[in-house]
């Protein structure tokens, strides 16, 4: 969790291995209270999207945004993208009709970067049609791009314009984005 007060650039972070709800919500609750917050002012709760994490926001003193940390989502569309750059220069056997594979994944990146995420589930949705059972790399792809989109779909709601909110305490933008 970071908290930021007004005017303020940086932030204050705590870290907590507990489960327990209660516990969490206290422990968040006494480090803003160290740092002056009286019960107001925004509070933003940076997460994985563990669903404990999800629901600590009801519990905090409004305005408290929830957001997915940038980090998580391009973890899962890393090993897309290498793939996919290896079956773009593969060009051969099942991989040939599959030339824009690479340009698809960067362009949902783009997206889930920058905000459109129902955009971006649409492409995922797409790309995913479009690839075929096969052989393993294609397979593998497909697994992965099925993963990204669940996890993308059950944290719809705390995924935000990262290129907007880019600062510190928060990941740099995606390389070479391709837009559609």
């Amino acid at each position: 969790m970071r908290t930021r007060g007004r005017g303020e650039r940086g932030g204050r972070y705590f870290v907590t291995g507990s489960t327990d709800q209660q516990a969490i919500r206290d422990r968040a609750l006494h480090s803003l209270q160290e740092v002056g917050c009286r019960g107001f002012g925004d509070v933003t709760v940076i997460s994985d999207g563990a669903e404990i994490l999800k629901r600590l926001p009801r519990a905090m003193p409004k305005p408290t945004t929830h957001i997915i940390d940038w980090f998580h989502i391009a973890m899962k569309i890393q090993p897309m993208q290498q793939i996919a750059d290896h079956i773009v220069r593969s060009r051969s056997g099942p991989f040939e009709a599959l030339p824009t594979i690479d340009r698809d994944i960067r362009a949902v990146k783009w997206r889930l970067w920058h905000g459109p995420v129902g955009l971006a589930i649409r492409d995922l949705e797409q790309l995913l049609a479009r690839l075929k059972e096969g052989a393993f790399s294609i397979a593998r792809l497909h697994g992965l791009g099925e993963q990204l989109l669940t996890y993308v779909r059950s944290n719809r709601g705390a995924i935000v314009n990262y290129g907007k909110r880019s600062g510190p305490g928060f990941a740099s933008p995606p390389l070479s984005p391709s837009r559609r």
